[in-house]
C-alpha cells in the first residue's frame, strides 16, 4: 500500500520539505607545489565525530569551516526562495577562497571561506 497522498499538491509539498533536508558534502584540496603541500578543506577542529554532526553556519567561528551544507542553508546564503528554485530550477556557484598563512599550522590556518551565488540564466 502506497503512503503517498492522493492529492498531487500534497505530494509536492512533502517533496519540497524533504529536499530542504538534503545535505551536500564538498571535499576539496589546494596544492602548493613549490612547498610540496596539499591541504584539504576539513580542519582538525571538526575531524572525526564532529564532522558527522557539523553543518555549515557562516556566522559561527567553528562551523563556518564545516564542508557539509544543507540545501536550505545554501539557498539562504544566496537569498534565493526555495519554492522558486524548486519550481523553475537554478544554478548556484559555490566559491572557495583559500587564504593561507604558512607561518602557522596549515591544518588550522589554511582554511577556505565559502561564498554562494545564484547565477542568472537568461533563456
Amino acid at each position: 500500500m502506497s503512503t503517498q497522498s492522493k492529492n498531487p499538491k500534497q505530494n509536492i509539498i512533502e517533496n519540497i520539505n524533504d529536499l530542504k533536508k538534503f545535505t551536500i558534502f564538498i571535499k576539496s584540496y589546494v596544492s602548493f607545489q613549490r612547498l610540496n603541500k596539499k591541504i584539504a578543506n576539513i580542519p582538525d577542529s571538526i575531524k572525526g565525530m564532529l564532522l558527522k554532526e557539523c553543518r555549515f553556519k557562516s556566522d559561527d567561528s567553528v562551523y563556518k569551516f564545516c564542508p557539509i551544507f544543507g540545501v536550505d542553508t545554501i539557498l539562504s546564503e544566496t537569498n534565493s526562495e526555495f519554492n522558486s528554485i524548486f519550481q523553475y530550477g537554478g544554478v548556484i556557484s559555490i566559491y572557495l577562497n583559500w587564504n593561507c598563512d604558512f607561518d602557522w599550522n596549515l591544518n588550522n590556518f589554511c582554511l577556505p571561506e565559502y561564498k554562494f551565488e545564484r547565477q542568472v540564466i537568461l533563456l
